[in-house]
């Protein structure tokens, strides 16, 4: 197998029109239809349009607002996730319909999807798993019982896995469900996954107790997360792993999430000395072992997967 380059997968495009456009119309309307920057366009107006009018409702009416909040409640997550996968559910599928084809075919289709999905669970779970272990052993975080009852954990837990799959689900399909599989077609499956990786990990700066190292971090995750993609041809590994490293990190270990902490942790995770090392209040993911972590994941993905060649490439090819 050649090594992918930094070349368009595919070219692909809504069926072409019987009739060229002219005029001005010829701004927005191609050989192929709605062109692709406008449709681009329309998805993010469709999204940001109905996020922030639910964000409107949310603090205006119901008078939600989270920096007031001392740990992030799973009812809270719970609606903000259902609002935005909401939001990027409709957008998707409108442009699904102009570009006729299934909302599912932006990477929630694909074979084996509940291996998958299973498989990127696991690996969320035990690199978190493995990269609190390296900071504990080396005294760089402490672990303590979060002091709930065991009834009140099993609830708890069952409340930040609906939350947390959201989660995944939303994240994964905002940037690397329509508008990835979008920017692949016009400048190539790898510059596509370059500018996406940036993006997410600058969207995280928004949240309060970044640093630098958390933002290359989750930029990093967006990495692998295409990675995956272009060995699977879909998003449920991403999405799976997106799980299941923030439900073990958050809720099991107890620790920061991009400075938050939420109600009812199995465990409590205190940082201890230099924040480029324990992460500090950002978490595990503000430490450079987390890069470390991540790297080790790519090398692993690269030698199960690259055998089998790119099936984001085939599929899109079709």
């Amino acid at each position: 197998m050649k090594s992918p380059n930094l070349q368009s997968v595919s070219r692909t495009e809504p069926a072409a029109s019987s009739r060229p456009a002219k005029g001005i119309k010829r701004i927005f309307v191609g050989p192929q239809g709605i062109r692709a920057g406008w449709r681009i366009a329309l998805f993010w107006l469709i999204f940001v349009a109905l996020f922030a009018g639910a964000g409107f409702v949310l603090k205006g009416v119901l008078h939600v607002n989270v920096s007031g909040m001392k740990t992030i409640p799973p009812s809270f997550l719970l609606v903000a996730e259902a609002v935005q996968l909401t939001a990027i559910a409709v957008a998707t599928t409108a442009v699904a319909l102009i570009e006729r084809r299934s909302p599912l075919s932006y990477g929630l289709q694909g074979r084996a999807r509940g291996a998958r999905f299973a498989g990127g669970v696991v690996t969320g779970v035990v690199g978190i798993s493995v990269l609190v272990g390296v900071l504990w052993s080396l005294g760089y975080v402490q672990l303590q019982a979060g002091g709930i009852p065991m009834a009140e954990a099993v609830k708890y837990g069952v409340l930040w896995a609906i939350a947390f799959l959201a989660v995944g689900f939303f994240e994964e399909m905002m940037l690397r469900g329509y508008f990835l599989y979008a920017l692949a077609r016009r400048i190539g499956f790898w510059w596509a996954t370059l500018l996406t990786s940036a993006i997410f990990g600058a969207i995280h700066g928004i949240n309060h107790g970044e640093t630098v190292i958390g933002l290359l971090q989750a930029a990093a995750f967006g990495l692998i997360a295409c990675l995956s993609i272009w060995y699977t041809g879909s998003l449920w590994w991403a999405i799976g792993c997106h799980f299941g490293w923030d439900w073990a990190q958050s809720f099991v270990y107890g620790v920061r999430n991009s400075g938050l902490q939420i109600e009812g942790a199995l465990l409590s995770a205190h940082p201890v000395g230099n924040i480029w090392l324990s992460g500090g209040n950002t978490g595990p993911e503000g430490s450079v072992f987390a890069l470390l972590m991540t790297a080790v994941i790519a090398l692993l993905m690269l030698l199960w997967w690259r055998r089998g060649g790119s099936a984001f490439a085939r599929v899109e090819a079709n």
